[in-house]
């Protein structure tokens, strides 16, 4: 039965194509000659129908799993009994697809962490002794800590002309 529905599910679009191109030949099935959008919707439909009646009468034993043994096998097969005895009809035989290699987890080694060395960055001083003035120059700050109160607490860039994080690179080590 699935064989009727895939040859109308075949023949479906080239009936849709010739309706479309010529719409008069159907004309002697119809009681007027139908239009392209009639004969359309048809061939459409009878498509889509003839594509789902052979989805559900398909037999779903007829699987790729099973081949039946070739005429080169029973020729073999005949060739290697007697002659008094009839070859056995052919067997079905399964084939197996080779199976994939399943990984087994094993216990990954748990990396210890490695010390990583941050230099000291030297801090401010927060004392209510500095002020914030951004107009005083490198050389009227008294001492290193002032310098890194002038950039880091009131945000006087100035003093880090080349932008390494040290302010006043004549009173401040390191820049």
């Amino acid at each position: 039965m699935n064989s009727v529905f895939l040859v109308l599910f075949l023949l479906s679009p080239v009936f849709l194509i010739i309706g479309l191109i010529k719409p008069t030949v159907f004309g002697r099935f119809f009681q007027e000659t139908p239009s392209r959008k009639k004969l359309s919707l048809i061939f459409i439909g009878a498509t889509v129908l003839s594509f789902i009646l052979f989805g559900i009468t398909t037999d779903p034993s007829n699987s790729r799993d099973e081949v039946k043994v070739g005429e080169e096998e029973q020729e073999v097969e005949s060739a290697t009994t007697s002659p008094s005895v009839e070859p056995s009809p052919s067997p079905k035989l399964k084939v197996f697809s080779t199976p994939t290699p399943t990984l087994i987890p094993t216990s990954l080694p748990i990396p210890t962490p490695t010390p990583v060395y941050v230099p000291p960055t030297p801090t401010p001083a927060t004392s209510s002794t500095y002020s914030c003035d951004c107009s005083k120059t490198c050389t009227q700050i008294i001492s290193c800590e002032e310098a890194y109160y002038q950039l880091n607490i009131c945000g006087c860039n100035i003093r880090d002309r080349d932008n390494d994080g040290v302010p006043c690179e004549n009173i401040c080590p390191g820049g």
